[in-house]
């Protein structure tokens, strides 16, 4: 029994250092923010090392300011 109690107590401790909370998909906000044309600011996902959009497009001009 006490060979029970301690490795379910091992898995335990296993268990909780392994779900941390810095995982490789989280909001970013500040530095990795996109601002478009218009002005509007969109959050991202960091994937690994990639940064995505994490919302759709709201603008309605291209950076040289002409409409799309």
């Amino acid at each position: 029994m006490k060979i029970f109690n301690l490795l379910l107590a091992a898995l335990t401790i296993v268990f909780f250092v392994s779900c941390d909370k810095d995982d490789d998909s989280s909001l970013n906000s500040g530095s990795d923010a996109v601002v478009d044309a218009d002005g509007n600011i969109y959050q991202t996902v960091t994937i690994g090392n990639q940064i995505w959009m994490a919302e759709n497009l709201r603008t309605t001009k291209y950076n040289n300011g002409s409409p799309i």
